[in-house]
């Protein structure tokens, strides 16, 4: 449904958000507590939207979508998480 799909992007944008706040707690080497509190976070945040997106959405690409397509979509999104990561590492090192 579209309401589902908009909660989804709110989550990824969420996701994003506290991947950035890693990063920046991670570059800080005196705040120890924030890199922990960050990771938790982030840990937290990222947990709950996985087994949300895995109980919805893989029963359903499993059942309709060819294997092929299956490992594409998997390499695809791989792809986009190594290039968050990247882009806001880069964003908090300028």
């Amino acid at each position: 449904s579209p309401e589902l799909l908009e909660s989804f992007d709110k989550e990824h944008e969420e996701v994003h958000k506290r991947i950035g706040e890693l990063i920046e707690a991670l570059q800080t080497p005196e705040g120890v507590l924030g890199q922990i509190v960050a990771t938790t976070d982030f840990t937290s945040v990222l947990t709950e939207h996985l087994e949300q997106e895995e109980a919805i959405f893989i029963p359903l690409i499993e059942q309709y979508l060819p294997e092929t397509v299956q490992e594409k979509l998997g390499a695809a999104g791989e792809k986009q998480t190594t290039d968050v990561f990247e882009s806001e590492y880069k964003e908090t090192k300028a």
